[in-house]
């Protein structure tokens, strides 16, 4: 057979080439994989991951963005199942750059108060994005809250129809024995102490304290007063058999750190000068406290406490309920670990959005949605069981309006962790995200005519 041409040369160095290519290209994959994963800005030090750059959650844990620490003070943030085992965590940050990926924004009101549009976080918000009110202080010391109108879709407050109710302190059952000694009435060598930072003369407590002082000896702390260290605080104040836990204001609701702490801790009795004795027996038995409403004056509680103090059989009753209940005093981190639960719980039961397809808008204003319960509710919290509220002295059929700065809301009456259950009761703060403000109802309920 005759050959066919001439043999073509073999070139063994291309495959050479071609291998080393391959080998180049596999390990510039397999670096530039290490060097991300490594640097992926997506995924927090504990392994969480961010929101993608559209705000589409890529994560299955809220993150939980606290827009400024409370007083300005940074607190350490335990994960909220070491706080409470069998409780679900959230990614809880002080660091403003996740904003745009925050599932929620935690806005104390004292820090922002002073200056709200400079103050509060700007634009744009993340669609689904809940910002959060949350404020410990009484209606008499927060300021501006006209201002922050329409940004919130939650309220974190001590107030007990709060969508999440954070109370300066409650009581727990013992879950076994008590813990504690009996009370040693030996250790008792005084009678009535008050600590006071904010002296106001013209102040509704200043006021009966210097009538109560007339009759009864009265060791005052606190500023231009006696020196109380905080580290040895507890110590001196367990000398006294009572405490005057005296607010600075009266306000629905608000019992603070005066009786949680300083009256209940050092294991004195108090004596209360705040909201209605009804309100405190929402919180506490009966027999843990006297009010100062309980008496005709000052000289009479006066009269009635130097009683209790020569009486030890009845100054004792007044512990009998920590035969079963011990007192519990808040954190901030507990609060902030609150607010991730009532997230976690909203993703579970939310209620379906309103659409523009409903057709029902108010100048730009947030849509009703319908709502088989109670006919309708407006976008925002889903407050069920509101009664009717009077706007400006019409009767408003529509549960939950909003009107000048306050809203009717339910009752919530305490349980464990600061916890609560519905009820019925007034809300106060600044009118909440999608809520219409006063005057914007119609008596017409079956027509769903809103005047705006």
């Amino acid at each position: 057979m005759d050959p066919l041409g001439p043999a073509k040369p073999q070139w063994p160095w291309r495959r050479c080439l071609a291998a080393l290519l391959f080998q180049l290209l596999v390990a510039v994959c397999f670096f530039s994989y290490l060097r991300v994963s490594r640097d992926d800005p997506t995924v927090y030090p504990n392994g969480s991951p961010f929101p993608d750059s559209t705000g589409t959650p890529a994560h299955s844990i809220p993150l939980i963005l606290l827009w400024t620490w409370p007083f300005n003070k940074p607190i350490a943030l335990p994960r909220c199942s070491e706080m409470v085992p069998g409780t679900a965590d959230c990614n809880i940050t002080a660091d403003r750059k996740v904003y745009p990926q925050a599932d929620a924004v935690i806005v104390h009101h004292r820090e922002v108060m002073y200056n709200p549009s400079a103050q509060l976080p700007r634009s744009p918000r993340r669609q689904g994005q809940r910002w959060i009110w949350f404020n410990l202080e009484s209606p008499s010391h927060c300021w501006h809250l006209k201002a922050m109108d329409g940004y919130f879709n939650l309220t974190m407050s001590y107030r007990s129809d709060s969508d999440i109710f954070t109370p300066y302190g409650w009581l727990e059952p013992w879950s076994g024995q008590p813990a504690h000694p009996p009370l040693n009435l030996s250790a008792k060598t005084e009678l009535v102490a008050w600590a006071v930072s904010n002296w106001r003369p013209n102040s509704a407590r200043v006021r009966y304290y210097q009538s109560l002082q007339a009759h009864l000896k009265v060791d005052v702390y606190g500023r231009s007063h006696k020196p109380l260290p905080q580290g040895t605080m507890m110590e001196t104040l367990s000398r006294y058999k009572f405490y005057l836990a005296f607010e600075n204001s009266v306000h629905p609701d608000y019992i603070t750190e005066k009786l949680w702490r300083n009256a209940l801790e050092a294991w004195a009795v108090p004596v209360v000068l705040g909201p209605s004795r009804s309100n405190y027996e929402r919180f506490l038995p009966p027999d843990a406290f006297i009010h100062v409403d309980d008496f005709q004056s000052p000289k009479d509680l006066a009269r009635y406490l130097q009683e209790l103090d020569k009486d030890h059989a009845r100054y004792l009753s007044y512990f009998r309920w920590r035969e079963t209940l011990q007192p519990r005093s808040f954190s901030w981190a507990l609060d902030f670990c609150k607010a991730c639960w009532k997230l976690q719980e909203e993703s579970r039961t939310r209620l379906p959005e309103a659409s523009p397809a409903w057709g029902l808008t108010c100048l730009g204003r947030s849509p009703v949605a319908a709502s088989p319960a109670w006919g309708f509710t407006y976008l925002g919290p889903h407050f069920p069981g509101a009664s009717p509220a009077g706007v400006f002295g019409q009767v408003c059929p529509l549960p939950g309006i909003s009107h000048a700065g306050f809203q009717e809301r339910p009752l919530r009456k305490p349980g464990l962790l600061g916890t609560s259950s519905p009820g019925d009761f007034a809300y106060w703060g600044p009118r909440l995200l999608g809520t219409l403000p006063a005057g914007t109802c119609s008596q017409r309920l079956s027509t769903l005519n809103l005047t705006c």
